[in-house]
C-alpha cells in the first residue's frame, strides 16, 4: 500500500521545541525514530544498480528509514563570506562522520544533556571573530574533548535492522539538523552572494525540512 509521509515526525519536533522554550541549558538528547518516504523515480533511476535491482521496489512504494535529530545548525550563524560557511561547514561535517554529531560533543552537561544556549552562544562569537572552524576557536579558551552523540550507536543498530529486511539503504545518514536548510548556490553551482559580502541565513529562502 502506497503511504505519503511528509517526513514530519510531531513528536520528536515538539520534544525538542518544548525543551528549547522551557530549559535550552538542559536538553535530553532525544532518540532514533522511524519515519517512512515514498520511493521517487529521479532516486530509483540514480541508485537502481547498486540499490534497487536487489530489492522488489518501484517509484511510489513506501520506504522505511530512521533519523536522529542533531540540535545544531550551520544556518543560525552570520558568516563574513562563503569561505567561511564553507569550512565551517567541512569541519561539522567530519565531526559528524566521527561522532554522529558535531558541535554539540562540545557542550555535553554531567548528565549527558545538552547545553543549547552556551553552544549557540559560544559559536555565533566563534564566527563573528572570523574564526574558520570550531576546533581552533575551543582549544583556545578551554580544553574540552568532543565525544560521541549518546544515541549514535542505537541510531545505526536501528538502521541495520531496518537494512537486514531490505526496506532501508544503510548507506544513507537521515539524521537532521533541526534547523537546517540547503543553501542554493545557483543552477551552475555559483553563489548567489559575492565572497565580499556578508551572509546571513534569514536572506536565503528555507527550504523544508524533513524528519
Amino acid at each position: 500500500m502506497r503511504c505519503y509521509d511528509k517526513g514530519k515526525n510531531v513528536e520528536v519536533i515538539l520534544d525538542f521545541l518544548t525543551q528549547l522554550i522551557q530549559n535550552p541549558e538542559c536538553l535530553k538528547r532525544l532518540s532514533p525514530f522511524e519515519k517512512t518516504q515514498i520511493s521517487k523515480v529521479g532516486d530509483y533511476k540514480q541508485r537502481f544498480n547498486s540499490y534497487y535491482s536487489n530489492h522488489s521496489f518501484i517509484p511510489g512504494d513506501t520506504l522505511y528509514t530512521c533519523g536522529l535529530l542533531r540540535e545544531f545548525s550551520l544556518s543560525q550563524f552570520t558568516y563574513r563570506n562563503r569561505a567561511q560557511r564553507e569550512s565551517w561547514e567541512k569541519h561539522v561535517t567530519k565531526l559528524k562522520e566521527n561522532y554522529g554529531q558535531s558541535i554539540e560533543g562540545y557542550f555535553e552537561n554531567k548528565d549527558g544533556s545538552l547545553n543549547y544556549q552556551q553552544m549557540i552562544e559560544t559559536v555565533d562569537m566563534a564566527v563573528s571573530q572570523g574564526c574558520e572552524n570550531f576546533k581552533s576557536f575551543i582549544d583556545k579558551h578551554r580544553n574540552t574533548p568532543q565525544s560521541h552523540h549518546p544515541n549514535y550507536a542505537a541510531y545505526l543498530e536501528l538502521k541495520q535492522t531496518l537494512a537486514r529486511y531490505g526496506i532501508v539503504n544503510p548507506d544513507i545518514d537521515n539524521g537532521l539538523d533541526f534547523f537546517d536548510s540547503d543553501i542554493d548556490y545557483g543552477e551552475w553551482g555559483q553563489s548567489y552572494f559575492d565572497d565580499g559580502e556578508m551572509v546571513d541565513s534569514s536572506d536565503i529562502e528555507d527550504l523544508e525540512f524533513e524528519l
